[in-house]
């Protein structure tokens, strides 16, 4: 038996080492030198992060960050590079969101609305209402808590953080 299983290992050696690949150090030293020295990953992920911003599909920033990409991708040499329409419905942009508590003594709270909720008609003002989740808002189709508006809840409890 253990003649046999030396014989096989003996036998198949050659085949493994043969099987094996070269590494070609030089294509890695390339790679590596392309990626150290002239990567331009971080200062692509800086324009679209600062100074485009943050984007939804629809929004005006959504427009200009893919209009900048095809422009990028030309200046490559990338022939035919351009956007393909598709249906998607209306974009939505945050252009102001002020969260204030003024009573018993003023603090700005710092909050978030939900992407594509609706302008308020002005100010809302009332007591502060924890809603749990945003399964129970009836932007999302639940009943909410009768008599209060859904932009005066909150997903958050008072001094916690929203999970997930």
């Amino acid at each position: 038996m253990l003649r046999s299983l030396v014989l096989t290992l003996l036998v198949s050696l050659p085949a493994v080492a043969a099987a094996q690949e070269s590494v070609d150090r030089a294509m890695i030293a390339r790679l590596r030198a392309e990626g150290l020295e002239r990567s331009q990953a971080l200062r692509l992920f800086g324009h679209l992060t600062d100074v485009i911003g943050p984007r939804l599909t629809g929004s005006p920033a959504y427009r200009a960050a893919a209009e900048w990409a095809v422009a990028r991708l030309g200046t490559w040499g990338l022939a035919n590079a351009r956007l393909e329409p598709f249906e998607f419905g209306r974009g939505w942009t945050l252009e102001k969101l002020t969260l204030e508590m003024t009573a018993p003594r003023y603090f700005p709270l710092t909050g978030y609305p939900e992407a594509w909720t609706p302008s308020t008609a002005g100010v809302i003002e009332g007591a502060p209402v924890y809603v749990g989740d945003c399964e129970s808002c009836p932007s999302h189709g639940g009943a909410g808590q009768p008599g209060t508006p859904d932009p005066a809840g909150f997903v958050a409890p008072a001094g916690g953080t929203a999970a997930g």
